[in-house]
């Protein structure tokens, strides 16, 4: 357990968030692996809750920032990403109705 960070240790987001967003921006699990210098089925694992290496989970964490996928929080500590998608979604749901 020695260098390792368990995935529930980092300040929002975790690692299952970080790497789900990767993945949901396009990124492969492959291609996750290939950036961080681990291997596709450590991505797989991670993604279903065991934990990474101290510097895999850093370098994970330069990616996500690096891809534009990192959160944008306001002072009082909401994610504006998340809260900018909803209201989209019900403008959208709005104009449907």
């Amino acid at each position: 357990m020695r260098n390792r960070i368990p995935s529930f240790a980092m300040t929002t987001p975790s690692i299952t968030e970080m790497l789900r967003d990767l993945i949901a921006a396009g990124m492969t699990q492959q291609g996750i692996a290939e950036a961080i210098g681990v291997t596709q089925p450590t991505v797989f694992r991670a993604l279903n809750g065991a934990e990474l290496r101290y510097g895999s989970g850093k370098e994970l964490e330069k990616l996500y920032l690096a891809k534009g996928t990192g959160e944008q929080r306001d002072p009082d500590g909401t994610d504006r990403r998340h809260a900018e998608r909803r209201k989209a979604e019900r403008r959208q749901a709005e104009r449907r109705a």
